[in-house]
C-alpha cells in the first residue's frame, strides 16, 4: 500500500458510488482465511488444511457533527436502506486504501444502526456489512489419492517429493 494515514488523512470514503458523511472510520476490516485442524485421538498437534478465504465482516461509522454532515447523512441513509420487499438485495461497492490493501471492493449490508448520540453534539451512524466475493471452486486432492492434483501448486509439491523420494533411495544403493 502506497497510501500514507499520516501525511494522506482520509475521513470518508466511497460507498455505492457516494461519499460518506460527516468523519469516516473503519472498524475490523480483515482478510480472514478458513482453517481445518484435523487432529487424532491421543495425538499432539493436528495436520492444518487450507479450506479457502473468508468473508470479511466490518463497520462502517460515521460522526455527524454539523448541520451539513445530518444532512449528508440523510441523503446517504437511502444508499444503505432496506431493499424493497420481494427485491433481491445487492452488493454495492466500497472505495478506501485500507480496504483495497485486504482485497476488499464490494460489500453487502448487513444492520443500519441509527445516529445515536456519543457526546455532546456528535451523533454517531454505524452501518455493518459483509464483504461481498463470488465464490471460486477450489480442487484439492486428498494425500495418498492416486488422481493427479489439479492445482499446480500440489502438483509442484507432488513433483519435489517424488525427486526427494528418488534421490533417497539412490542415496540408500551400495
Amino acid at each position: 500500500m502506497t497510501w500514507n494515514p499520516i501525511d494522506e488523512p482520509i475521513d470518508q470514503f466511497t460507498v455505492g458510488g457516494h461519499l460518506t458523511p460527516g468523519i469516516g472510520e473503519l472498524a475490523g476490516p480483515n482478510s480472514p482465511r478458513a482453517w481445518e485442524e484435523m487432529v487424532g485421538p491421543g495425538l499432539s498437534g493436528a495436520r492444518v488444511v487450507f479450506r479457502g478465504l473468508r468473508p470479511s465482516h466490518f463497520s462502517l461509522k460515521f460522526r455527524l457533527r454539523t448541520r451539513e454532515e445530518w444532512s449528508a447523512w440523510n441523503t446517504f441513509s437511502n444508499v444503505v436502506k432496506k431493499p424493497p420487499y420481494g427485491k433481491r438485495p445487492r452488493a454495492i461497492d466500497v472505495v478506501h486504501p485500507i480496504l483495497a490493501s485486504v482485497g476488499i471492493r464490494s460489500v453487502v449490508i448487513e444492520d443500519v444502526i441509527p445516529p445515536q448520540q456519543v457526546e455532546d453534539g456528535v451523533w454517531e451512524a454505524e452501518v455493518k456489512v459483509i464483504e461481498f466475493r463470488q465464490p471460486k471452486p477450489g480442487h484439492a486432492a486428498p494425500e495418498g489419492s492416486d488422481d493427479e492434483p489439479l492445482d499446480p501448486v500440489e502438483q509442484e509439491i507432488k513433483r519435489k517429493r517424488q525427486e526427494a523420494a528418488d534421490k533417497h533411495k539412490r542415496l540408500a544403493e551400495p
